[in-house]
């Protein structure tokens, strides 16, 4: 990527997901420290799912507005 022009790195990365960090690892270590069974950490899946889809749903609508905004910028 960091031989591409520009217009190429903006392609690459509109399209790209970026995470920074391991979502959700300390609900998971919290339960397994706290000598909670496997079944309280397993019960915490589908709302650690849910955050990184309402995390991802949200990066992508600030990527949608960004985009617009560079565009009436650039034009």
């Amino acid at each position: 990527m960091l031989n591409n022009n520009v217009a190429e790195q903006r392609k690459i990365t509109s399209r790209s997901v970026f995470l920074v960090g391991e979502i959700g690892v300390n609900d998971y270590f919290l339960a397994l420290m706290s000598n909670k069974s496997i079944d309280v950490a397993e019960s915490l899946v589908p709302h650690i799912i849910g955050t990184i889809r309402s995390a991802l749903t949200v990066t992508t609508l600030l990527n949608l507005i960004a985009t617009a905004i560079d565009h009436k910028i650039s034009v």
